[in-house]
């Protein structure tokens, strides 16, 4: 499958790896120019430098077989702008947005974002059904371990 990753955060650096190494083909949008030039050492993959809010930066991507857009930015906002601007602009069928405010998971799927992620959001859901922060996947260590 072919995906889309827009952002410079640490985030977006290992799922470009977790894509990668699952065998996916990724481009990646990066506005900032060293870690722009990183992903592209540090991965086989197309890098585009620019900043992904803007419209002239996603027209440098062509869109055809791309299975999702996901946008791992430092700012929420513009992680739903650009999943908006990939879904509307370029007819990509799927956007996710990985979002730091758990408020914004259900505003952004309202808003017309396909998926929404928030690690803050799914921790207080499982926390609320009773579970151990031991027992949260990726939380090794909490209980003493």
């Amino acid at each position: 499958m072919r995906f889309v990753v827009t952002g410079h955060n640490d985030q977006a650096y290992y799922l470009i790896g977790a894509l990668v190494d699952a065998g996916h083909d990724v481009t990646a949008i990066c506005a900032d120019h060293r870690r722009a030039e990183r992903f592209s050492e540090d991965y086989p993959i197309e890098v585009i430098q620019g900043n992904p809010t803007k419209d002239y930066v996603l027209d440098d991507v062509d869109f055809d077989d791309v299975e999702a857009v996901i946008a791992a930015m430092d700012d929420d906002a513009d992680g739903l702008v650009v999943c908006q601007s990939a879904s509307r602009l370029h007819h990509v069928e799927k956007t996710v947005c990985i979002v730091e405010n758990p408020r914004n998971v259900l505003l952004f799927k309202r808003l017309g974002v396909h998926e929404v992620v928030s690690g803050t959001y799914w921790l207080a859901r499982a926390i609320e059904r009773g579970m151990q922060a031991s027992e949260v996947p990726g939380m090794i260590g909490v209980d003493g371990d």
